[in-house]
């Protein structure tokens, strides 16, 4: 099993990589020790793209679903 942090560590040494090959040789060793199952979830890390998309958390929702203060 991969930790998803490996993956993560993965995704930022790539996108400090300035070399197009070496960043294929990062990916390919993150892909490489990846169980068949895991790798469907790991490729949107490793490409930049979450799968549930951007997450919208605006601060007056947050406020509004608080309610008002009881002071």
């Amino acid at each position: 099993m991969t930790l998803l942090s490996d993956v993560v560590r993965t995704s930022t040494q790539v996108s400090g990589t300035p070399g197009r090959l070496a960043k294929l040789r990062e990916l390919a060793d993150c892909l490489g020790r990846l169980e068949p199952g895991e790798i469907r979830v790991a490729i949107p890390y490793l490409s930049g793209e979450i799968r549930q998309g951007k997450l919208s958390l605006l601060p007056w929702r947050c406020s509004r679903s608080i309610g008002p203060s009881t002071s």
